[in-house]
This record gives C-alpha cells, structure tokens and sequence, in this order.
C-alpha cells in the first residue's frame, strides 16, 4: 500500500514520466501514485491543450479523469519538442562533418607547418565551435534554421569542395528546412532556437 509522489516538470517528456512511474514495481497490485503539478506548469500546460482543442477553461479546475488524459498528451507534444531540437542539432553536426573530414586531412598531412600555414589556420577553424557572451542591445529578430545552416556552408565553402561533399550538405539542409516546414511553415519560432542554442551551449560547458 506504499504511495509514491510523482512531480511534473516544464520540460518533463512522456518517457522521464514513465521512468519515474514504474519505479513503483507494484503498481495495480496495492501501489499507488500521487502527482503534483505548480500552479505554473498546470497553466503551462492548460494553454497547450488549449491550442490543441482541450476544452477545460483556463481557470477552471479538471476532472481527475481528463487531467490525466491531458498530462499524457502533453508529455508527449513536449517529446516531440525535444525530437525536433535533437534533429536539428543532428543537421548541424552532418553539415559540419562534411568540412571538418577535409580539414583533418589537410592538418593530418601538414603537422609540421601548424601555424605557419594560413590553409592550416581555416584547417583548425573548422573544429572551433566559439560561444558568444555578447549581450545584444536589441531585441534577436526570429530567423531561420535553414539560414543558420547556409551561413556555415559558405562560412566553410572552401573544405566542403575539397571535400567533395556539396552534394551532401545540400541534401542536409534540403531535410532540415523541409522538416521545419512541415511542422511549423515559415520559419522555426524563437523558443525553438533558444531551446537549441541552450542545449548546445551546455554540451559546450561540459566538454570544457
């Protein structure tokens, strides 16, 4: 008859939620569960059911029932979130591969001549990944991932040739736009990039 406590995170997904429900190996056979959600993630979450048709008004208490039909949902659309981040990080590292094969080749074949070498230089470039702690004096405009990902093509035109490889990063951002497309026409909303960015920043913080 033990009772566990199950909280509800902004960006929990539906498989942290499984994860830590199944920690109760006896759940149906006397185990039970209970779910705290803050006033915060339970509007969060109301207006994201919201937009998807859920007819529980904002400042109205749910039903037992519903409510946990609708924390279902929405971990799931907070999966699919996630998915879409990891996607687009997947297609900036292929981009990025493509270069950086011909930049290893070039430092590979020129060790001796690092930092004499301005081939060299761009060489090394390629595997630089800097972070930026200016703090703008204005409001980001919305861009494009697809934007992104033409600027580092040009940013590196010079070893995707050498590489072979224009055919490949073509067909990256051929899939990456397209995928942007479909699930939100237009462009990628700013959360989205911010989502990125920060996921990006703190793989960065890690490796250091």
């Amino acid at each position: 008859d033990a009772r566990a406590v199950l909280t509800l995170g902004k960006d929990m997904t539906f498989r942290d939620y499984a994860q830590g429900a199944f920690r109760m190996r006896g759940i149906g056979a006397g185990q039970t569960l209970c779910l705290l959600i803050i006033p915060e993630v339970l509007a969060l979450m109301k207006a994201s059911m919201a937009a998807a048709g859920s007819c529980v008004p904002a400042g109205a208490s749910y039903p037992a029932d519903r409510l946990l039909v609708d924390v279902s949902a929405w971990l799931v659309v907070n999966s699919m979130r996630s998915e879409r981040v990891q996607f687009a990080m997947l297609c900036e590292q292929n981009l990025l591969n493509v270069p950086r094969k011909a930049a290893l080749a070039n430092l590979k074949a020129g060790v001796s001549d690092i930092g004499k070498s301005a081939d060299l230089a761009r060489s090394v470039e390629a595997f630089r990944e800097r972070v930026d702690f200016d703090v703008s004096s204005a409001v980001p405009q919305q861009a494009r991932f697809g934007d992104k990902l033409r600027a580092l093509r040009d940013l590196h035109a010079t070893l995707i040739g050498e590489a072979g490889g224009s055919a490949t990063v073509e067909r990256v951002i051929e899939l990456a736009t397209a995928q942007a497309e479909v699930e939100e026409p237009g462009e990628v909303s700013a959360s989205q990039h911010r989502a990125f960015d920060a996921e990006q920043q703190q793989e960065q913080e890690q490796e250091q």
